[in-house]
């Protein structure tokens, strides 16, 4: 069977017709550009200094406020704020300017995945490379823990 590459060509032609040019924007093509710098050039971007929360590692999505349009859930109570992981995971906090203190209430989420005591996590937060916060294993249906850490003037900080 013979292909003709005339009909072919008229057909990928009509078939992309009415489809929205897609806008680059000038991070994503930053982005690019650091990318292939680390990957061919063996040269790393400089660090960036513009707030962030990175994930670094994490199964799945980050979920901010809410979980499958429920609120976050420690123990027996309702938070409206607040970010959820799946474990196990590492977040780098990333601030606009020297930080003072992180505090904050870690635990497991309840939720049908975690019900009945499925589920542990043991939190940490790292400033400047030293572990200064662990919680020890937390398990669902336990109150959550309170975090308080002297960032020291840090910028970022992983937990």
């Amino acid at each position: 069977m013979k292909l003709n590459v005339r009909a072919l060509m008229a057909a990928l032609l009509v078939s992309t017709t009415g489809v929205a040019a897609v806008t680059v924007r000038p991070e994503e093509l930053a982005e690019r550009r650091d990318w292939v710098a680390a990957r061919f050039e063996g040269r790393l971007p400089p660090p960036s200094t513009q707030p962030a929360l990175v994930v670094v590692a994490n199964h799945g999505p980050v979920l901010k406020n809410a979980r499958a349009s429920k609120p976050l859930r420690l123990a027996n109570q309702d938070f409206k704020r607040g970010v959820l992981c799946h474990a196990p995971s590492k977040v780098l906090i990333r601030l606009p300017s020297p930080g003072r203190m992180f505090t904050a209430l870690v635990g497991i989420d309840s939720n049908e995945q975690t019900s009945g005591g499925r589920g542990s996590v043991d939190f940490s937060v790292h400033v400047g490379g030293a572990e200064k916060f662990r919680s020890g294993v937390l398990r669902e249906g336990m109150a959550g823990k309170p975090v308080k850490v002297d960032l020291e003037g840090a910028t970022e900080f992983i937990i």
